[in-house]
């Protein structure tokens, strides 16, 4: 009887032993055809260039080599203090890169772990990849899930593009996290390869002031945030200043934004600014526009809040939102008798973000961040159309 159970005890360690050695985790799951992570990289570092290659960053020459901030220094000592660090994070800002390599791997050191339980981790701290072809068309490009994040703040981000289908040269976007802290950012390519940086355009940019869901929150991927959807929907540039938890329209944000020759303004701050009494939001929104009237007539767009998933079972939730939305058709009607031009609205009705487009009665996921976009897209379509 002891023989048998020792053996049953050989043959229960020997199986469990193979199970063990079958496993991989998701992330690390390679085949015999893939280049291995431990095979060597021909590393290009951004920031090595005289101006840095960031696109859909104001101010790019000024902050310069320094940082992946979006904001200068010098504004410090007016921003609010949230603001100053939110801009630190990357939100908006993409690499541009031609390479006929067929292997990409993108290494990265954050500032801060994954920390936001509404947001996946490849939005709140991932990059996201996309091939440039000719006459403005985006192909996505995935990982297959061959990435990891650091475990710890001193580690290394890497995200690995495989066996990419590469005849030739392929220019490539690559949109970096937006709610970390990019510390340094390199890009690896096969030895033998070629490759260049893309300098960003010199085309005038469109410019988004908004809250949390500007920034980026919170669809699957970092390349799905509304401001790059609209990017790539009318390939041209846009500046993303969303600060999470922060739209509040001070005069320093206004004052900020005059500072950029925009193509367009676009003014997205109910998310946030819906807990002020709607004189309060009138009067912010005024005297904004007028701060940005005293530069030129570049063309403004005010947003009125999207309208939320569950609004038919949250109507009290609801309530400050929609009076949000009230508000700002007060400050546009308001300016528009005042004689301001070239200033637009962009009506609730065309942000409507379906049963299934938010993540928890806050922020749009995919499906809602889509509805966002293009509604983005139709409107700066209609403005562009009458500026040209």
């Amino acid at each position: 009887m002891k023989k048998t159970i020792s053996i049953l005890l050989a043959l229960l360690f020997v199986t469990a032993s193979n199970l063990k050695a079958a496993t991989s985790t998701p992330t690390t799951q390679t085949t015999n055809n893939t280049k291995q992570p431990t095979e060597q990289w021909v590393w290009h570092n951004p920031m090595a260039e005289a101006v840095p290659p960031l696109h859909g960053r104001a101010w790019n020459n000024e902050i310069g080599v320094t940082s992946f901030s979006r904001l200068p220094e010098r504004m410090k000592p007016t921003l609010p203090p949230a603001v100053y660090r939110l801009s630190k994070q990357s939100a908006g800002i993409s690499l541009r890169f031609i390479t006929n390599s067929r292997n990409i791997c993108v290494r990265m050191k954050l500032a801060n772990r994954l920390s936001l339980s509404n947001m996946s981790g490849l939005n709140e701290s991932g990059v996201d990849l996309y091939a440039v072809m000719p006459r403005g068309v985006f192909h996505w490009v995935g990982t297959h899930q061959h990435y990891r994040f650091g475990r710890s703040d001193a580690d290394t981000a890497r995200f690995y593009y495989r066996n990419i289908d590469a005849n030739g040269p392929i220019e490539y976007q690559l949109y970096l996290p937006n709610y970390n802290t990019v510390n340094l950012l390199e890009v690896g390519t096969d030895e033998g390869a070629t490759f260049q940086f893309v300098a960003p355009s010199t085309e005038k940019p469109i410019v988004v002031y908004g809250s949390s869901i500007i920034q980026g929150a919170s669809p699957s991927r970092s390349g799905l945030s509304i401001t790059h959807m609209v990017q790539r929907n009318l390939n041209m540039p846009i500046v993303n200043l969303g600060f999470s938890g922060n739209c509040f329209m001070e005069p320093a944000l206004f004052n900020a934004l005059s500072e950029i020759d925009a193509r367009v303004y676009v003014i997205d701050p109910i998310p946030n600014s819906h807990r002020f009494a709607e004189s309060e939001i009138v009067k912010r929104i005024t005297e904004g526009v007028n701060i940005l009237r005293q530069k030129d007539n570049t063309p403004i767009v005010l947003v009125q809040n999207y309208v939320a998933s569950d609004n038919l079972m949250m109507k009290k939730s609801y309530a400050s939102y929609l009076a949000g939305s009230t508000s700002v058709l007060k400050a546009y009607k308001a300016l528009k008798q005042q004689g301001v031009k070239n200033i637009y609205l962009l009506e609730k009705e065309k942000i409507v973000l379906g049963e299934e487009g938010m993540i928890e009665g806050s922020h749009p996921n995919d499906f809602g961040s889509l509805v966002y976009a293009r509604a983005y897209t139709d409107m700066l379509k209609k403005v562009l159309s009458r500026t040209k």
